[in-house]
């Protein structure tokens, strides 16, 4: 499990916490997201009383992975894998969730 918590109220450190990509930045840097609802009004809200501190707690658990032996793949599936024609395949999933409270 990781955490982090963090009291910075920033617009630009909310972005960068919940990981959100170039473009969308842009946007909402810009103030072009008005009307988002639901979780996602986290981006835009802001404290109503200036010495209000907002935190953040963010949680990361991962709660599963499976595997796939490599091994496994070439002798039950030898034809497909000597051709050549494959560029990437599986061999891994990591099942996660990813929590975010934020308080005043």
């Amino acid at each position: 499990m990781q955490h982090e918590i963090n009291a910075n109220d920033s617009l630009s450190h909310r972005i960068q916490l919940l990981g959100i990509e170039d473009g969308l930045q842009l946007s909402v840097s810009l103030g072009m997201t008005e009307g988002v609802r639901g979780s996602a009004n986290y981006i835009t809200q802001h404290a109503s009383n200036p010495d209000d501190v907002a935190v953040v707690l963010k949680i990361h658990i991962d709660t599963k992975t499976e595997q796939l032996s490599t091994t496994s793949l070439v002798l039950e599936y030898p034809e497909e894998l000597g051709e050549g024609g494959w560029t990437h395949f599986v061999i891994g999933i990591t099942y996660y969730f990813t929590k975010y409270f934020y308080v005043y």
